[in-house]
């Protein structure tokens, strides 16, 4: 179980509707699994045919975290205590904004399009969480960027 919203830390970052709901712990959870899986290191080479053999404790660490400042326990749970204030802070904002963003996407389901003034909004095709959620985080992502001729 992931630990990034503790105590009332959540009051403040969501929406009366999102804390309404009876799921809510499971929806914080899963965003924080997504949030964190996101920038966790996966093996490029797992999928290939040539790859035979797994990376030294593969079996129980998933990939580094790269977000700089990022602490574990030896459980793998999130550290909070260990990492930068801001970093926590910014989490927690990410979480709260992947949390909302699924309770509208449930909204919007079964609705195609919306008129919005003389313009209109399309819902389709929104099956992957949108980047700019992720934008709070830009500051500690130690990824490399991709780049180059292809």
């Amino acid at each position: 179980m992931f630990s990034i919203f503790t105590g009332g830390s959540a009051s403040g970052l969501l929406s009366e509707e999102a804390l309404d709901r009876a799921d809510i712990k499971a929806r914080i959870e899963r965003a924080e699994m997504r949030v964190v899986g996101r920038y966790r290191e996966k093996s490029a080479l797992r999928d290939s045919p040539l790859f035979f053999d797994e990376p030294i404790g593969a079996e129980t660490s998933p990939g580094i975290v790269q977000l700089r400042g990022w602490a574990e326990t030896d459980s793998g749970e999130p550290d909070i205590e260990r990492m930068p204030d801001g970093l926590v802070k910014r989490l927690r904002v990410v979480v709260a904004q992947v949390v909302e963003w699924g309770i509208k996407r449930e909204d919007t389901e079964e609705v195609a399009s919306e008129s919005v003034g003389s313009k209109s909004i399309s819902f389709k095709d929104l099956d992957d969480l949108p980047t700019r959620l992720f934008q709070p985080l830009d500051k500690y992502d130690t990824r490399a960027p991709l780049g180059g001729f292809w």
